[in-house]
């Protein structure tokens, strides 16, 4: 019962967060450094979004300790995967809420655990934008941390 638009930037938001996820299944992988490859593969995708994001911040935070050349990069990194998180939440929302007309206000809303709301465009484009970002920066942000962590 949304509109196309609507339903235009829920995908957006999903894919966009896809990204995210892609990154940190990557990600992980480099900074794990194994010498069993497959063995780091298998850490990086095994499980959801919040314990592989969990797990991460804890393996950010022992680099941290161990190294603490690379705090600077761990924190950019750290600061990056708390706002996947925050991300994360929103997109749940509006990927598993259900859309309806309600006809007393003839208003398109959504309809989750969390409660009934109006769909809001720019917030679900802008959240899209924001996930391509941290994508991005976290791609970017490998370079320096792999670089910072193993020298």
């Amino acid at each position: 019962m949304l509109t196309p638009k609507q339903f235009e930037s829920i995908g957006r938001l999903t894919l966009a967060f896809n990204e995210i996820e892609e990154m940190i299944s990557i990600y992980l992988p480099y900074i794990l450094q194994n010498p069993e490859w497959n063995v780091s593969l298998l850490i990086a995708e095994g499980e959801t979004f919040s314990r592989k994001l969990e797990f991460f911040k804890k393996v950010l935070a022992a680099i941290a300790d161990e190294r603490p050349i690379a705090e600077v990069q761990t924190k950019a990194v750290q600061d990056l995967l708390d706002k996947a998180k925050r991300i994360a939440d929103k997109r749940n929302y509006y990927v598993h809420a259900i859309g309806f007309i309600d006809f007393t206000k003839n208003e398109r809303m959504l309809r989750s655990k969390r409660g009934v709301s109006p769909v809001d465009e720019s917030e679900i484009f802008t959240l899209a934008a924001e996930a391509s970002d941290i994508a991005r920066a976290c791609f970017i942000n490998r370079f320096s941390l792999t670089s910072s962590t193993y020298v």
